[in-house]
C-alpha cells in the first residue's frame, strides 16, 4: 500500500492559520465599526483590510493543503470510494457546487476517520451545523461588503459586523474542532493499518 503521511502536523498548521484569519477578521470588524463611528480613517480600515486579506489567502492555502492531505488518506482507507483529493479542494472554486460539494467531501473524510470499514454508516455529527455557519458567514460577508461605502449608521454597521464576526468565529471554532478530530483519528487509522501490515 502507499505510504500515508500523519496529518497532525498539517492539522496544527491549519489550526494556526484559522486562528490568524479569525484574529485578523476581529481586527477588521473592530476597525470597520470604529470607522462608522468616525474614530478610524479610511487608511486604518485599508490597512486592517490588507492584513485580513493576507491572512485569508495564506490561511486558505494552508487549510486546503490539510484538506488535500486528509482527503488523500480517506480515499486510500476507503478503497477509493470517497471524493478524490483534488476535488475535495477543487469544489470550493466551482460556483453553485461550492455550496454543497465541499460539505459532502468533508463529511466523507470525517466518516472515514471515524470508521474506515463502515464509513457510510457514520453520522456526520456537527458537520451540518459547521457548514451552515460557513454559508451564513459568506452571506454576511457579502452583505457587509455591499454596504461598505453606504452611510448605514453606527447601529446598523455594528449589528452587521457583530453578526458577521460571530458567525465567522463559530465557523472557525468548529473547523478547529474538526481538524483536531480528523487529524487524530486518521493518524490512529494509519498506525493501525501499518501495524496490521507488519503482522500479515
Amino acid at each position: 500500500m502507499n505510504e500515508l503521511r500523519d496529518p497532525r502536523a498539517a492539522g496544527r498548521r491549519a489550526i494556526g492559520a484559522t486562528i490568524a484569519i479569525a484574529a485578523s477578521l476581529g481586527l477588521l470588524s473592530a476597525v470597520t465599526v470604529a470607522g462608522a463611528a468616525g474614530y478610524a480613517g479610511r487608511d486604518v480600515i485599508g490597512l486592517a483590510s490588507l492584513v485580513f486579506l493576507v491572512a485569508l489567502i495564506v490561511g486558505a492555502v494552508i487549510a486546503m493543503r490539510w484538506i488535500y492531505l486528509v482527503a488523500t488518506i480517506a480515499y486510500a482507507l476507503s478503497g477509493g470510494e470517497t471524493t478524490r483529493p483534488g476535488w475535495a479542494v477543487g469544489w470550493y472554486f466551482v460556483p453553485f457546487a461550492n455550496l454543497v460539494k465541499p460539505y459532502y467531501a468533508m463529511r466523507e473524510i470525517y466518516q472515514v476517520s471515524e470508521n474506515p470499514a463502515d464509513w457510510p454508516s457514520v453520522p456526520g455529527d456537527y458537520l451540518p451545523m459547521w457548514w451552515g455557519f460557513w454559508i451564513a458567514t459568506n452571506i454576511l460577508s457579502n452583505i457587509a461588503q455591499r454596504l461598505d461605502g453606504f452611510d448605514v449608521g453606527v447601529p446598523a454597521a455594528l449589528v452587521i459586523e457583530l453578526l458577521y464576526f460571530g458567525s465567522a468565529a463559530v465557523t472557525a471554532w468548529m473547523f478547529i474542532r474538526l481538524v483536531r478530530e480528523i487529524s487524530a483519528n486518521l493518524a490512529e487509522r494509519i498506525f493501525q493499518r501499518d501495524v496490521a501490515e507488519i503482522f500479515v
